[in-house]
């Protein structure tokens, strides 16, 4: 079952707030070229590795996913940083510019940025031309014990999170505005390797399609739902303030 919080309610009780220094930007692609700490993987769903490539660029503040050819379903491609990472406590949250028209393209986080297998990855994504969720954890032997499929709401969705409320457990979902909705709640089993040594993007695009994201953005050490709304609320207003 989903869980909604409005962050104007919780702003309403709140007696002390995160400061705007607490949110971590790990990435605004405001420059011109990707940065250099970005670690492209391709993540094998079948022994052959079909002949397609994926294009990142960062115009107009943002980063855009691009598909230059395609044959074949059999890999899909991770984008991630290892310079930063999701702790216990902390939220990992992008704007979403644009959803591709087929598979899932989102908001992923993975024990390494090296990974060639469906092992110890998680993510939430858009797919169907933002329609729809979906989600996946693959554990350490490749099968995916967590996974789901939902209609997004009408009238598409702000952005994407994952946030870790213990070292095995983690919560994904969406943020529409000010109200964030937890669509899954996901426990990693004892003697897997807990996912959110690197954080980034998965990438599934074909069919010459694109996706969109911004504002890659970790907020630290939120004791409570509330006070991660109120660091969501920074995340807001910069995001408000670099596109005036």
């Amino acid at each position: 079952m989903s869980r909604k919080l409005t962050l104007c309610v919780v702003l309403l009780s709140l007696a002390m707030a995160v400061p705007a220094s607490a949110t971590i930007i790990v990435d605004d692609f405001t420059d011109d070229t990707l940065n250099a700490n970005w670690v492209q993987s391709t993540v094998l769903l079948v022994g052959s590795v079909p002949a397609y490539t994926y294009s990142t660029t960062t115009n107009d503040n943002e980063l855009t996913v691009s598909m230059a050819s395609f044959s074949g379903t059999a890999r899909i491609d991770v984008l991630l940083r290892k310079d930063y990472s999701l702790g216990v406590g902390q939220i990992l949250l992008t704007d979403v510019l644009d959803f591709p028209s087929l598979d899932a393209t989102g908001l992923a986080i993975a024990a390494d940025t090296g990974i060639t297998e469906r092992k110890n990855l998680m993510y939430i994504g858009g797919r169907d031309s933002g329609n729809r969720f979906s989600w996946y954890y693959y554990d350490n032997d490749g099968t995916a014990p967590s996974s789901g499929l939902i209609a997004m709401p009408a009238g598409g969705v702000t952005g994407l999170f994952i946030a870790r409320t213990a070292q095995d457990v983690y919560d994904l979902g969406y943020y529409v505005g000010d109200t964030l909705t937890t669509v899954d709640t996901i426990t990693v089993a004892a003697g897997n390797p807990k996912p959110g040594t690197a954080i980034g993007y998965i990438v599934d695009i074909r069919g010459n399609a694109s996706a969109g994201f911004d504002n890659l953005v970790l907020i630290p050490e939120p004791s409570t739902w509330a006070l991660l709304a109120t660091g969501l609320v920074s995340l807001l207003c910069y995001a408000w303030r670099k596109r005036k």
